[in-house]
């Protein structure tokens, strides 16, 4: 085998092995959410592009036991916006913007009580990190 190929497969190998350890390490955080729920009331604080396709993130915030979190999910979602949160109660920085079909406020302006039997999220929305260099940070 000459020089080239080796090193080239060596190369595919690499590139092979970095984003195989992405998925397992996006997967298991996921597999924490859903094995230790919690379910929570976010707000929408911002929205972006990002990059040459313009695709559209919305930022979010939320609080598990007094403390302020953030994340980030694609799709574009009204600024100030509530939505249903759904995060790892062992770790809650690892968190998703749930799909669920009911309004979020009464007349009165009051939150109302999360079904949870509605809260529908999928592995194909969630996004644990704002960089692909938070992976080695952690």
């Amino acid at each position: 085998m000459s020089n080239k190929k080796r090193n080239l497969y060596l190369i595919i190998i690499g590139i092979l092995l970095i984003f195989g350890t992405i998925f397992s390490w996006n997967y298991s955080t996921f597999s924490g959410l859903k094995k230790n729920t919690g379910y929570t009331y976010g707000k929408i604080v911002a929205n972006w592009q990002s990059g040459k396709h313009n695709y559209e993130y919305s930022r979010y915030e939320y609080q598990v036991n007094e403390i302020k979190f953030q994340g980030k999910q694609g799709d574009k979602y009204p600024k100030e916006k509530l939505v249903v949160i759904v995060y790892d109660k062992e770790n809650p920085k690892y968190s998703m913007i749930a799909e669920y079909p009911f309004e979020l406020i009464n007349e009165q302006n009051d939150t109302l009580k999360i079904e949870e039997k509605f809260v529908n999220y999928s592995w194909w929305n969630y996004l644990p990190v704002d960089n692909i260099s938070d992976l080695w940070g952690k």
